[in-house]
Parts: C-alpha cells; structure tokens; sequence
C-alpha cells in the first residue's frame, strides 16, 4: 500500500498513540467510563484517518498538481500574515492580561497572560523548525 495523503498518515498516527494513553490509564487506573468512551471515539478517528491516508490524496498533493507559482507565493504570503496577526493578537492579550493581573490581583489572569506566552514561544519555536526544515530541503 502507498501512502497517499501524508498529514493524514500522520494524524493517524497520532491519535493511534493517544487511543495507547488511555488504554494505558485505563490498566492504571482502572474501569472509567470517559476513558473508554474517549478510547473508542479516538480509535475510530484514527481507523478515519488510516483510510484517508491511503485512499485519497492529500489537499498539499493535490495544490502541488494544480497551482502555479504566483497561486503558490499569494497562499504563503497570507499565511505568513495570518502568522503575524495571530502573534500580535496573543501578545495584546497576554500583556493586557498581565495589566489586569497587577490592578486586580486574580491568579485566573496570569494563568491565562502565561498561556499566552506559551503560545507565543511555541509558535516562534515552530517558525523556526520549520524555516530550517524548508532550507534544508528546498
């Protein structure tokens, strides 16, 4: 068998180690109704996204056919805006979060200003990995 879309391979795999989990929570902790559902709901998404991967082609295949190159430069650049705005939009609100923290003193606001920041660097982590996967190979 071919492997025909790639991200659902992978998102296949995925939910595979996440069904693993909770079978694994399950023998620890015991019979829990939630587990087993959530186990159950999971393995079927992930049997989903096994036939997906191997009977239709993934969206990035199919753009790769059909697209051109100024189609391909318009797509990344409103994904490189998109990024942009999603950045600046989280560290607005961490930093007004962090500002209603020090006036107010509720720990709910820092929890949420420290979420924010997490989001922040794990997307600057992910720009990077993928800057130098895409120079690596292109």
């Amino acid at each position: 068998m071919k492997i025909k879309g790639k991200r659902s391979f992978v998102n296949a795999i995925l939910f595979l180690v996440l069904t693993m989990i909770c079978i694994g929570a399950i023998i620890i902790n015991g019979y829990n109704q939630r587990l087993v559902v959530s186990t159950i709901l999971m393995l079927l998404i992930s049997s989903l996204y096994f036939y997906w991967a191997f009977s239709t082609k993934g969206i990035e295949e199919e753009i790769k056919d059909y697209a051109d190159e100024r189609e391909l430069l318009n797509a990344m650049k409103s994904g490189h805006t998109a990024l942009k705005i999603t950045n600046l939009i989280c560290l607005v609100l961490m930093m007004s979060f962090l500002l209603i923290y020090s006036i107010f003193k509720i720990d709910l606001f820092l929890i949420v200003a420290i979420t924010l920041c997490f989001v922040i660097c794990l997307m600057f982590i992910i720009l990077i990995a993928c800057d130098s996967y895409y120079e690596k190979n292109n």
